[in-house]
């Protein structure tokens, strides 16, 4: 609860200069530019995948890169490649999370996510070959009529046929790609990208948080709108400014510039909107009906609790 000792460093951080944000939001995710002035840390991997840290799986290397995706591979003119790598529908991104963008004005929404696929593989019988569009996801909010949808030989899905895997079939939706690993051999799980810990975007948006835990709404709203210039589609500079700010805009901004980072669980519960956040934007989660009180805090690992040499509770409702 000390806003001003965490906005105080968060600012120093980014009135230091050792630290800039990029002009543009896809550079800091360019598979060829990792180590950018906007990283502050990172865990870093090498193509040399024996210099890498092997998981308990015995497997060198970063596999963040395929958990966003679905499985494309099984569908005309698709098989695994190098192209769209190894994905699995690990996490599905909700309809929420896409809505939080303006595809108008935001162009995050078109560098976080993959919204066209290419035939890898020629499919003869199906009338595909390499190359041809088979897959296009329209903007969430521009949704195709039947009628266009007929006029073109591939598959247009729209947003509200997005679904999970949980409901059936390969559950297509744009996947997160701002992660993905173009040097990963084929049909390999074993990543060499980076992965970032602390970013200067991240900075800003906590100095923002903590400005406005203050009542300081003025700064915040400098701070989160000096990313919103960086994200604007050209031209639409002054329509990414925002006006005002609460706590809930700034999940929101967090949402749209740290998506897949593996941040959220802490930003929700940190702000005290874990609970209603949750069941409120995620259905699954909503209709599962299992998120309680005790879920703002983790279970302790037994075994840590049998290396204490005195009596350790175990966190309440595990």
């Amino acid at each position: 609860a000390d806003f001003l000792r965490a906005a105080e460093l968060a600012e120093a951080v980014i009135a230091s200069g050792t630290y800039q944000l990029l002009p543009d939001f896809a550079a800091v995710y360019d598979q060829e530019n990792e180590e950018n002035a906007e990283i502050i840390f990172a865990v870093q991997y090498s193509e040399n995948v024996a210099n890498n840290f092997t998981d308990p799986g015995g497997k060198p290397g970063n596999n963040k890169h395929k958990f966003f995706g679905w499985d494309y591979d099984g569908f005309p003119g698709h098989t695994r490649n190098e192209v769209y790598g190894r994905l699995r529908p690990q996490f599905f991104p909700t309809r929420f999370l896409y809505s939080l963008y303006d595809p108008e004005t935001d162009s995050r929404y078109a560098k976080t996510f993959l919204h066209l696929f290419r035939a890898t593989v020629d499919a003869p019988n199906d009338g595909i070959f390499t190359g041809d569009t088979t897959f296009y996801f329209p903007p969430w909010n521009q949704p195709w009529t039947q009628a266009q949808r007929d006029a073109v030989g591939y598959a247009v899905i729209n947003y509200d046929d997005w679904q999970p895997v949980e409901t059936g079939g390969k559950g297509q939706f744009p996947p997160i790609w701002k992660f993905h690993d173009d040097k990963v051999p084929y049909g390999d799980d074993e990543g060499v990208r980076d992965t970032y810990v602390f970013q200067l975007s991240d900075t800003y948006l906590l100095a923002a948080e903590a400005r406005l835990m203050r009542g300081e709404s003025a700064q915040a709203l400098d701070l989160v709108n000096a990313l919103r210039q960086r994200a604007a589609a050209p031209g639409k500079e002054s329509e990414m400014l925002l006006a005002a700010l609460d706590l809930d805009v700034i999940l929101d901004e967090r949402a749209r510039e740290l998506c897949g980072s593996y941040l959220r669980w802490l930003d929700l519960k940190r702000t005290g909107r874990l609970i209603a956040r949750t069941l409120a934007h995620n259905p699954q989660a909503a209709q599962a009906g299992a998120l309680r009180e005790m879920h703002l805090l983790r279970p302790i690992p037994q075994a840590q609790i049998d290396l204490t040499s005195n009596p350790f509770p175990q966190n309440p409702g595990y």
